[in-house]
């Protein structure tokens, strides 16, 4: 009866696994009542390994909000180890977006790695090499938006 339970606890514990951490995730699953995009803040950037600090005030304009969205729905994810050091040796943005449902703050590497930062607080990597071309539509609509740095360090 022991060898059962045993080889019934490793068949959920892998079934777990392999849901979570092998099959691909839509956005739906990541960004769970995520909505309509109401605003979105910049907090912190590092590049080129220097550290950026912007002001509070939002972004706002429609047509960032849209792009960033889509860009954000467009793609598959899949989760990883919470022990992942995604920001330290990465460039990266820390946001937040507010929707009509939910607040989300996330951090996104380089590398399309992710930091969601809600009850679990779960990393994701955004999958099928299109993570870097994420960041790079991310970082282009922070910059044609105007968002005011305060700080360098």
């Amino acid at each position: 009866m022991k060898r059962f339970y045993w080889i019934f606890i490793a068949i959920i514990i892998s079934v777990y696994m392999f849901n979570d951490y092998i099959l691909p995730l839509s956005s739906d699953k990541v960004f769970k009542n995520i909505g309509d995009i109401e605003k979105m803040y910049i907090h912190l950037s590092r590049k080129d390994d220097n550290l950026y600090t912007y002001d509070s005030v939002p972004i706002e304009d429609r047509e960032y909000l849209t792009q960033f969205s889509e860009t954000i729905k467009s793609v598959k994810y899949s989760r990883i180890l919470n022990s992942k050091d995604i920001i330290n040796f990465y460039d990266f943005f820390r946001l937040s977006i507010v929707s009509n449902t939910f607040v989300y703050t996330l951090d996104i590497n380089e590398n399309g790695y992710i930091t969601l930062t809600d009850i679990d607080n779960k990393k994701y990597k955004i999958r099928n090499e299109e993570g870097e071309a994420v960041y790079k539509i991310i970082e282009e609509i922070l910059e044609e938006s105007g968002a005011s740095i305060v700080n360098k360090d």
